[in-house]
C-alpha cells in the first residue's frame, strides 16, 4: 500500500538533508552554544555605563596614597571609592570584582587627583566642598552630575562653574592646582560623593 501524502499546507515539512552535506556533518560535531565563549572586541576602552537618578555617575581619579590613607582609619562605609578589576575590564564569568567603600562625608578633597588648591586639603571633607559651592545651587548641581569632562562644557555651563568660583573668592589662574579645570573636576567629585545622596 502506498505511503499517504501530507497535503496540509499549515504544517511545514522539513527539505530531506543530503547525505554527505559537508555543512550538515559540521553541524554534528560543533559544541553547544553554552560551551562556547563568545568575545566581541570594540576596538576602544569601554567605560563603566551606571547612572543614578537618570545620569551618568562621573568618571573621577583618585591620589592612590592619600585614599589608602583615608581607608584605614574608616570605620563606618557607605560609597564605592575603587574597583579592581577597573571598570570596563573584560573578565570571565565568575571573576571575583573587588570594590572599597567609604563613608562619604569623611573623605577629604585632596584624596581626588588634579583638584583646585582653594577647595582645601586633607581637612576639608567632600561634605564641606559640596555645602560650600555646590548644595544651593541647582543648575550646577545639574551640570555636575552630567558632565564630568570640562572639555565638554558649553559657554553658558562655564560661566556656571565660574560664577561659583567668583562668589567664593576662588582664584583660576593657568597654573597647576588653579586652573577651571582642577575647580570643575573638584566640584564633580564633591557632587558625586555627597553626603546627600547616601541618605
Amino acid at each position: 500500500m502506498p505511503e499517504p501524502i501530507d497535503i496540509n499546507p499549515l504544517r511545514p515539512r522539513k527539505p530531506a538533508t543530503r547525505l554527505g552535506d559537508p555543512d550538515d556533518l559540521q553541524s554534528l560535531f560543533k559544541p553547544p552554544v553554552r560551551d562556547r565563549e563568545a568575545r566581541i572586541d570594540v576596538g576602544q576602552n569601554l567605560k563603566a555605563n551606571i547612572t543614578r537618578g537618570g545620569g551618568l555617575i562621573a568618571d573621577v581619579k583618585f591620589v592612590p596614597d592619600r585614599l589608602t590613607a583615608v581607608i584605614a582609619g574608616t570605620k563606618r562605609v557607605n560609597k564605592v571609592v575603587q574597583q579592581s578589576p577597573a571598570p570596563g575590564t573584560e573578565v570571565p564569568l565568575g571573576t571575583t570584582v573587588n570594590i572599597t567603600v567609604v563613608a562619604a562625608d569623611k573623605l577629604p578633597i585632596n584624596v581626588f587627583d588634579a583638584v583646585h588648591v582653594a577647595l582645601g586639603g586633607s581637612d576639608t571633607s567632600v561634605a564641606q566642598v559640596y555645602a560650600k559651592f555646590v548644595a544651593s545651587n541647582p543648575s550646577l548641581q545639574g551640570v555636575l552630575a552630567r558632565i564630568d569632562d570640562p572639555a565638554d562644557l558649553t559657554q553658558s555651563d562655564r560661566a556656571l562653574v565660574t560664577a561659583a568660583a567668583d562668589g567664593n573668592h576662588v582664584g583660576l589662574a593657568d597654573r597647576p592646582g588653579e586652573t577651571f579645570d582642577d575647580f570643575y573636576r573638584g566640584l564633580v567629585a564633591a557632587n558625586l560623593f555627597n553626603p546627600e545622596t547616601g541618605k
